[in-house]
């Protein structure tokens, strides 16, 4: 026994290093990875390489071991360090240009802007100030915090991260202040928090707020309260915030429901209507991380948290996670494009990364744990992604295809390329290879849209064909059925062709009381009629998973595993229904045979013959915005079986309402039974199975 043990010790401990075996393969590729449309990590060609760093060393001074952020105004860049209350100026060959605000007195200052015109802003957070410098550092004003009556705010004004539009206002995040933004002038004028969510209050808040005095009501918030982390603007004047105070559960349920919350959002792009207008079309909310599936990327399993933000001219803008110290970049549109950089010790990881912004196309990354600001360049990778959006967006769809084919040879699983094309042959009116596209990318949205066009060109194109068709039917069925009526009025009625037998089942449908009682006491319906149904049945549901279209199938790619599916999901429920329902009505003195419990299960499905062609029509046709008429006919048939099978039981079975609902609640319960009982014996069997394996392997090895 003790080497049995033994031996399965060894087995077990063989399994744990071959699956960490595999689970390091998964991350050979150095962790460049993107998602795909079922929110699943794939791997990816590396984005962005780290080209230069720059440190007090390589600058030649005394320190940088405070960056608190950084910036770009044409081909410079600008690094501000937070104890010493400098800002750094390097050029493009990353050397030492000049250093502002050397005399200005700054205290710990956490953030500054660039603007347009190349002013800059300083967010000086020891001295409570915000300050104003000209484009060669020189003061030209300041101003403070707001009074306390204007904002009725008990947190005092430490200014963390700030941007200015055109206009000079100023929108300034405030450490600790879950009000929002404060938005003023450089006169110091308040003109309100920006960026409060504001609430719709629950029937249970109504009520308190009903029976509350005025003091209680004034200390009830009327928004949600928001810590933001930073904060940017973009060519638009709309202002891209982030906020890293979500917890992981609320993280995981706002990338599950695909961003529909949005007081859980942690990019948002507020206009000055103070809405959130951020696009999220993407497979994936602007997110980060999505933990359930992040285990074999990295150690850590918490959620992203980010605490920067950039955007460019284009749209597309890049957000800094904290938690595992990764770039995520999206488009407008809230596509993820590509994702970089980790927690680390190697040159071109971070140990505790501060601020991101883009220095054309390279991204720079501030490293506070290196002391250090690191350049990365877009590999040939990203440059086709970046090429293909600018082909895009300037109307060039012929150079965009061809950037996202180049694409699909470096990456063939890549979504982008694949909605790429798919939206460019859209464009040009290829309706069909534009669904072949977005069906490759999983894309039911825009699949959705290729439809509608599609279908709209297909109807104008054939309208006289279907009626032609239709006309010539009619009197085809027409004629058919004088044909018929002859030869039944000739004796052809008395041999009960298998015909008759299926024919019977529309009338069960018709009128299930009569039909069930006259097949069992009259003699109507036959065994075989009843069979056939079941056959028809089960290929109608076979043909189904093949011909259902793919709006509301998904992707047919299975090929024998679809058609076994096909198939069981008919005979398996229908076998256990049956054993169950003569198990279940023997016990409780039921008046039906296994025949005729079986029989009229059979007659039972017929409105599924009848349904189902009529569903995988409809799923071809119709769009996403249509969907609810899939779903209602679908539903009126299932409930139209269903009630067959419950006056069938009735009927069959000689029973009352009562009796007959808890018979199929009993059935239910058996069938569940059933199922468990099987189960345990194939565990058992397999258990068996393996100690015998291990039995024989020990004898062999002891001989």
């Amino acid at each position: 026994m003790k080497k049995i043990i033994k031996l399965f010790t060894s087995v077990s401990v063989i399994a744990a290093v071959a699956v960490l075996n595999a689970s390091a393969a998964s991350i050979s590729f150095d962790k460049n990875y993107t998602y795909n449309n079922q929110q699943e990590p794939i791997m990816a060609p590396a984005s962005y390489e780290m080209i230069a760093s720059v440190d007090s060393q390589s600058l030649g001074i005394e320190s940088l071991n405070d960056i608190a952020d950084i910036n770009v105004y044409g081909d410079m860049l600008y690094i501000l360090e937070k104890t010493q209350g400098k800002i750094f100026v390097v050029d493009k060959e990353y050397k030492l240009v000049s250093v502002l605000g050397e005399s200005l007195g700054f205290n710990m200052p956490e953030g500054f802007f660039i603007s347009d015109d190349g002013f800059i802003y300083v967010a000086d957070t020891g001295n409570k100030r915000i300050v104003k410098l000209d484009a060669s550092g020189e003061y030209i004003n300041e101003t403070g915090a707001p009074p306390a009556e204007k904002t009725l705010s008990t947190v005092e004004f430490f200014p963390h991260k700030l941007v200015v539009d055109d206009a000079e206002r100023l929108y300034i995040i405030v450490n600790n202040e879950t009000n929002g933004i404060y938005q003023m002038d450089m006169e110091g004028n308040f003109l309100g928090f920006f960026g409060s969510v504001p609430v719709v209050p629950s029937l249970s808040e109504l009520f308190w707020r009903s029976i509350s005095t005025k003091a209680q009501l004034s200390r009830m918030l009327l928004f949600v309260p928001t810590e933001y982390s930073a904060l940017d603007i973009d060519s638009e004047g709309f202002i891209y915030t982030t906020v890293a105070t979500n917890t992981d559960s609320e993280m995981l349920s706002y990338i599950k429901s695909g961003g529909s919350d949005n007081t859980l959002a942690p990019v948002r792009r507020l206009n000055p209507k103070n809405i959130d207008v951020l696009k999220r079309t993407g497979s994936m909310p602007p997110a980060g991380d999505l933990i359930e599936t992040v285990s074999w990327i990295a150690d850590s399993g918490n959620a992203s948290r980010f605490i920067d933000v950039d955007v460019k001219e284009n749209g597309i803008y890049c957000v800094l996670d904290s938690t595992r110290g990764r770039v995520f970049t999206y488009d407008k549109s809230g596509e993820l494009l590509y994702i970089f950089g980790n927690l680390g010790n190697k040159k071109d990881e971070f140990l505790k990364p501060t601020a991101v912004c883009w220095w054309r196309d390279n991204i720079v990354v501030s490293d506070y744990g290196n002391a250090a600001v690191k350049i990365f360049s877009p590999t040939e990778y990203t440059m086709l992604i970046n090429k293909a959006i600018d082909a895009q967006i300037s109307g060039d769809y012929t150079s965009s295809s061809q950037c996202w084919r180049n694409l699909l040879e470096m990456h063939s699983g890549n979504n982008l390329a694949f909605v790429g094309l798919g939206k460019n042959e859209l464009r040009s009116g290829n309706y069909i290879e534009a669904m072949n596209w977005f069906k490759m990318a999983d894309d039911t949205e825009n699949y959705s849209k290729a439809l509608k066009e599609y279908r709209q060109i297909i109807g104008t194109e054939i309208t006289g064909i279907v009626i032609c068709v239709i006309v010539i039917t009619a009197l085809v069925l027409i004629i058919a059925k004088k044909i018929y009526s002859k030869r039944l009025n000739k004796g052809f009625k008395k041999k009960k062709p298998l015909w008759e037998g299926i024919k019977y089942g529309f009338y069960i449908m018709r009128h299930p009381f009569d039909g069930f009682w006259d097949m069992q006491f009259e003699g109507k319906g036959r065994l075989s009629s009843a069979t056939a149904i079941l056959v028809t049945v089960t290929l109608l549901n076979l043909i189904s998973t093949f011909s259902t279209g793919y709006l509301f199938a998904g992707s047919n790619d299975a090929g024998f595993n679809i058609m076994i599916q096909g198939v069981l999901t008919v005979l398996l429920p229908f076998g256990l229904w049956c054993a169950a329902n003569w198990s279940v009505t023997s016990l409780m003195n039921g008046s039906g045979t296994f025949k005729y419990i079986y029989m009229y299960s059979c007659y039972a499905l017929t409105p599924f013959i009848i349904g189902t062609p009529l569903l995988i029509i409809l799923s071809n046709c119709l769009s996403l915005d249509e969907a609810a008429l899939y779903t209602i006919i679908r539903m009126i048939f299932y409930i139209w079986i269903g009630f067959l099978l419950f006056v069938g039981t009735l009927v069959v079975h000689q029973y009352l309402a009562l009796r007959t609902l808890a018979t199929i609640i009993a059935i239910i319960v058996a069938i569940g039974i059933i199922v468990f009982l099987f189960l345990l014996c194939i565990t058992i069997v397999q258990q068996m199975t393996d100690f015998i394996g291990l039995l024989i392997e020990e004898i062999t090895l002891r001989l």
